[in-house]
């Protein structure tokens, strides 16, 4: 099983494993409580998002702005535009589907957001 992140907008962080090779349609429905979009991380960006592993993507909900959900920094971060309310970061593979992070991948991801909440707290 691949590893997905559930990055809530109050900096809430669990994992998501899916009984499926790849996370599917209605499991993203259900966990993020709507339609879904796919938004890619931003390739050009020369921040620690970087560090990302290619093909991250953040799942989000398609009418977050609609139900003025809260902003999520760090996913407005990955992507290099707003982003609110809870989200899953995953990775996909070259065709499209979402399969996650391995657990290495995993182990990156998970430091990455470690130092980006302990940014948001402290101011540095």
């Amino acid at each position: 099983m691949m590893n997905h992140i559930l990055f809530k907008s109050n900096n809430e962080v669990s994992t998501y494993r899916s009984e499926y090779e790849s996370v599917t349609l209605d499991e993203l429905n259900k966990i993020l409580g709507g339609w879904i979009e796919i938004v890619r991380k931003d390739k050009n960006a020369i921040n620690a998002m970087a560090n990302f592993p290619e093909n991250t993507v953040v799942i989000v909900d398609e009418e977050g702005l609609l139900k003025d959900l809260d902003p999520n920094f760090l996913a407005s971060w990955i992507t290099n535009r707003l982003i609110v309310g809870d989200v899953v970061i995953s990775k996909e593979n070259e065709g499209g589907e979402i399969i996650g992070f391995d657990d290495s991948e995993f182990e990156n991801v998970m430091s990455l957001i470690t130092n980006f909440k302990k940014i948001m707290k402290d101011g540095k």
